[in-house]
């Protein structure tokens, strides 16, 4: 080993107890030099933090720096930090030259090119590590971990679980008191993205609007656990209202922020050649379309006719279910009936990581008296693990598949939405399901300045998989006279 080696193995070894003469202002060290509306913002941060802001803002570059200040500040011995994108590519090429970047001008410091990781010396003579993540697989390094702050970037395009299931509940550490009686935010989390549709984070970016201004919120209740649900702060009564004050709210379109001059947004919003693209980029506008969005339109007229509304299940009815299976992600399970022609979508469902036997006991715990159970062709293969095919595995735990002949994804996308037409959903046992159709979509290729030809295939594909199984499902049953689809009388 060499004496330099010797030296660094050595300070490795005992820095946990060396105490680092830091200046008062880290930022004379890291050169950070925020715009005024960026300081205002940092100023403002309370434990959370929803900021919807334009794009070339430098919200990520505010977020990083504020993850290294924070890091530095933590009063607590092995303080934990990370930074979530939506894949862990991303995450590297936006964040990674920023944090690798500061991290360098701090002494004492070292960095995980491999693993994209920071340590930092913080100024009670502890370690701070800075990590960053992708969130677009279950079997990511999140779980199981406690967390002192965290950034999600590009948060409406992240899972809404990654909060719910994974990131909540790691703020919950009774010895990092979440905030104490000064209000500092120890566990901490700030939300950054643009609008990309009335999903999780438009749920989430209303509430902290309200919460920020110390109005009451209205939360549903059965909205499953993975989506926010809506708000609305009108003829309700007070007792039904939730109250917060530890969220702040940011919401900064391009016009309004003077970050980037008049003329280059006219010549982006004439380059771009789509209004919606250029609101949703540049004015934070949740309301534009989604390009390339495959089911949002047919979403929006049912709800425009009134058939995403209350629906009751009737156990006169059977209740028939249509799956796309994950292996390394996401199971996602409808519940329908059909009365005469019409779909009535009562239910949704959706879980990783656990085996067939979890999804079994859901569908016996919901106590529904089952028709069909439609699976797509896959579900019939060997795994070579064990020999068997999951088929067989579900029909030993009870559940017998109907396996939905193999089609293109075109063919199914139609039949998806030749469904649509008939359907009335539960507003809010599907609720979840229906946030995750509604921005499923074709991507866009910048290079061809055309639509690819598959779906993307990100935390959105797994309703919409299950949805296309259903309407094949039903396309192929339709034929059979004795299907109990076309038995059944408008009458029950």
């Amino acid at each position: 080993m060499s004496l330099t080696a010797g030296i660094t193995k050595l300070l490795k070894a005992t820095r946990k107890s060396v105490k680092v003469p830091l200046p008062e202002d880290i930022r004379t060290l890291t050169g950070f030099k925020p715009r005024p509306l960026q300081e205002d913002m940092r100023r403002r941060m309370k434990r959370f933090n929803s900021w919807v802001v334009h794009r070339r803002f430098g919200k990520s570059y505010l977020a990083v720096q504020t993850l290294v200040e924070k890091a530095i500040e933590c009063p607590f011995p092995d303080g934990r930090y990370a930074y979530t994108a939506p894949t862990f590519d991303m995450a590297e090429n936006i964040a990674w030259t920023y944090l690798k970047n500061a991290q360098e001008k701090i002494p004492y410091s070292d960095k995980s090119e491999t693993d994209l990781t920071v340590e930092l010396p913080t100024r009670f003579g502890h370690r701070a590590q800075i990590a960053l993540y992708g969130t677009d697989t279950p079997k990511q390094r999140l779980r199981g971990m406690y967390l002192d702050g965290i950034v999600l970037d590009e948060w409406a395009q992240q899972p809404p679980n990654v909060w719910t299931q994974q990131v909540r509940p790691m703020l919950s550490d009774v010895n990092r008191a979440g905030v104490d009686d000064l209000g500092d935010e120890n566990q901490w989390a700030a939300f950054l993205t643009t609008p990309f549709g009335k999903n999780h984070a438009y749920a989430m970016h209303k509430r902290a609007e309200l919460w920020s201004q110390g109005l009451g919120v209205k939360l549903k209740s059965n909205v499953g656990d993975t989506f926010l649900g809506d708000v609305s702060k009108d003829g309700l009564g007070i007792e039904d209202l939730v109250y917060r004050h530890d969220w702040s709210y940011e919401h900064w379109p391009a016009s309004k922020t003077g970050v980037l001059a008049k003329e280059e947004l006219q010549l982006a919003k004439a380059d771009m050649g789509d209004d919606d693209a250029y609101e949703q980029e540049y004015e934070c506008s949740f309301e534009a379309a989604i390009r390339g969005a495959i089911y949002a339109k047919q979403l929006a007229e049912l709800a425009d006719r009134g058939r995403i509304t209350r629906v009751q299940h009737n156990p006169m009815l059977p209740v028939y279910t249509a799956w796309d299976l994950g292996m390394d992600d996401c199971t996602a399970t409808w519940f329908v009936q059909m009365v005469g022609l019409e779909v009535r979508v009562i239910d949704y469902y959706e879980f990783n990581g656990v085996g067939l036997d979890h999804y079994a006991d859901v569908l016996e715990k919901k106590g529904y008296g089952y028709g069909k159970h439609y699976f797509p062709h896959d579900v019939e293969v060997t795994e070579l693990g064990t020999g068997k095919s999951r088929a067989a595995v579900l029909r030993g735990l009870g559940v017998r598949p109907t396996t939905v002949p193999r089609a293109s994804v075109g063919d199914g996308i139609a039949a998806g939405r030749q469904l649509l037409k008939r359907c009335v959903f539960d507003t809010e046992r599907t609720e979840d399901g229906r946030a995750r159709m509604q921005l499923y979509h074709f991507e866009f290729d910048e290079r061809t300045q055309t639509f690819r030809k598959e779906p993307k295939h990100d935390w959105t594909s797994h309703s919409a998989d299950a949805w296309r199984t259903l309407a094949m499902g039903i396309r192929h049953s339709a034929p059979n006279n004795n299907d109990d689809f076309q038995n059944r009388s408008a009458e029950l």
